[in-house]
């Protein structure tokens, strides 16, 4: 079995957001997506709208 990685996307949702994802894949499926959690304060993602 593969391990996780994490990829770090943009939001393609059309709301001028751009915000910031984490999404964990594993042998090539989509297993989780959150949001950034870095240093700069950041709006919470719609991460409804960009679940696949």
């Amino acid at each position: 079995m593969n391990e996780e990685k994490i990829v770090l996307f943009s939001c393609p949702h059309d709301c001028g957001g751009r915000c910031v994802l984490k999404v964990h894949v594993r042998d090539g499926v989509i297993t989780r997506i959150e949001t950034d959690d870095g240093e700069e304060a950041q709006l919470r993602a719609c991460e409804p709208m960009c679940s696949p």
